[in-house]
């Protein structure tokens, strides 16, 4: 049995297409912004909240919650009170979590 192919010639403009290999690397802030992030994660998750959840009740964008939760970017004094608030607990007891994360 002999088979005979087919070809079909369409022209199409050529389109070239370059890729850049780019390797990431996970810059963190001191580690205290770290263990930070890790409390907000766990407070975010013990309420069942997506990080959208959370950032519209902060008031922040749902990037700079990822961002926090991994010790990625820096949080303002005023943002702790503010994620306190949200999570109905006191700031004392955020500084408390931090202690027992370092």
């Amino acid at each position: 049995m002999q088979r005979t192919t087919q070809r079909k010639t369409v022209e199409r403009r050529q389109r070239v297409i370059s890729y850049v290999t780019i390797k990431k690397e996970v810059v963190q802030c001191e580690p205290v912004y770290v263990s930070f992030g890790e409390v907000v994660k766990m407070h975010r998750l013990k309420r069942g909240w997506t990080q959208t959840d959370l950032a519209e009740k902060i008031g922040l964008s749902r990037t700079s919650i990822t961002n926090i939760e991994i010790g990625r970017q820096r949080v303002l004094l005023s943002d702790l009170f503010d994620f306190a608030k949200a999570f109905g607990v006191t700031p004392k007891s955020i500084f408390s979590a931090l202690q027992q994360q370092q």
